[in-house]
């Protein structure tokens, strides 16, 4: 069974998944982190574990993640993926990649690939867009941070769709 099934199955036991907090299974196993790293009191939930972990990037990470974001810019106008190409088969492109990661997570395979060639395909709508990943990722969470809604059936639904 997947560990998000065992995960969702063991919340539906206890009866409770309001305070139910998990880690993600790592190479190097799970790392506890101090709880007043996160701003919020909601618990975060990864697939199949029982703490909290630290998010994977960091700021010393931003300049390695602008030196790739420049790489796959240069690279899909070397392509003439820019101007040859149209918001719409870029998005035609990222659903192919998508279902990719799907397959991949249903598998338990390594989705390092899926995310990253997803990555790319954005960057691309981003760049013809006249956007950079940083305003998306900005204008998204402008749009969440405060939200409130409830987890049903793994799914969290706004509060107001409730």
């Amino acid at each position: 069974m997947h560990p998000d099934q065992l995960a969702k199955e063991k919340m539906l036991k206890d009866g409770s998944d309001d305070n139910v907090v998990f880690t993600t299974t790592t190479e190097d196993g799970a790392t506890p982190v101090n709880p007043d790293f996160y701003s919020t009191s909601t618990p975060m939930c990864f697939s199949g574990c029982s703490k909290r972990d630290e998010p994977k990037l960091r700021s010393d990470s931003d300049d390695r993640l602008q030196s790739l974001v420049d790489q796959v810019i240069g690279w899909h106008h070397a392509r003439n993926l820019i101007c040859g190409s149209s918001d719409k088969d870029q998005t035609v492109k990222l659903l192919q990649e998508l279902g990719e990661l799907s397959d991949n997570v249903c598998k338990n395979l390594d989705i390092r690939d899926d995310i990253g060639d997803m990555l790319v395909v954005l960057i691309n709508i981003a760049e013809r867009n006249g956007l950079s990943l940083a305003d998306c990722l900005q204008k998204a969470w402008d749009d969440i941070k405060d939200r409130k809604g409830k987890m049903i059936d793994g799914i969290f639904v706004k509060e107001q769709d409730l």
